[in-house]
């Protein structure tokens, strides 16, 4: 029972860290595209 709480914990840090990379990306793309946006 404890290891698969911690394969869950585990689980869960692995996925957030997943998603907060992606929104990172997500927002760098969307300054870039807002910074041609402007220039163009």
């Amino acid at each position: 029972m404890t290891a698969t709480r911690k394969h869950n914990v585990e689980g869960a840090a692995v996925h957030a860290a997943a998603m907060l990379t992606w929104l990172g990306v997500a927002a760098l793309w969307a300054a870039r595209c807002e910074r041609h946006r402007r220039a163009a």
